[in-house]
């Protein structure tokens, strides 16, 4: 992968977004078997306005692909959370925090298969719904329940509990910026 850029004078986001558009299109009609993912920045006006414009862009696409969403596209505001995260994994306590509190849940899915950080993730964004999550799951509820009760014990964390699932989620995010080691193999 090799990143490259455009410059354009004048457009509003709007236009950017349309023109990546038939870009896109028009390479994927070349070759479909290829994904462009764009980082986008923009900048004022400036003597260092071309540098400042390429650094943002090439930001929010090294957002992109440290997450692996490949073929998407990101401005350099919609980067902040990711940002924030990277900004984290700069000091050495966070790290431990986040290894000590991932390999649990890793070792735990190399051995039996489950995924308890999916499982947790979706728990979350469902805001913690054991029916909703379940159903996103494909899961039987008590299957869920289990899997809940099995996070608790790995984690010493409360599922239900909101600071205990802000910990365990930012914990997550923090692991998924692939900063951090992300062996899925126990040490």
């Amino acid at each position: 992968m090799s990143p490259s850029f455009l410059e354009a004078d004048h457009l509003k986001e709007p236009a950017i977004h349309q023109f990546i558009d038939k870009l896109n299109e028009a390479l994927h009609q070349i070759n479909r078997r290829v994904m462009f993912s764009w980082g986008i920045g923009q900048h004022e006006k400036g003597i260092k306005a071309f540098y400042e414009s390429y650094e943002k862009a090439y930001s929010a696409l090294e957002a992109i692909l440290s997450q692996q969403r490949y073929g998407e596209r990101y401005s350099f505001e919609e980067t902040i959370l990711n940002r924030l995260l990277l900004y984290l994994t700069n000091h050495e306590e966070v790290v431990d925090i986040v290894e000590e509190m991932m390999q649990p849940l890793l070792e735990y899915r190399h051995e039996s298969g489950i995924d308890l950080i999916k499982t947790f993730s979706v728990y979350d964004a469902s805001q913690r719904n054991v029916s909703s999550a379940a159903r996103a799951l494909n899961l039987h509820r008590q299957s869920l329940l289990y899997r809940l009760d099995k996070i608790e014990k790995l984690t010493n964390l409360a599922v239900d509990n909101p600071d205990d699932a802000f910990v365990l989620n930012l914990t997550i995010r923090i692991w998924e910026t692939k900063v951090i080691s992300r062996e899925d193999s126990p040490a």
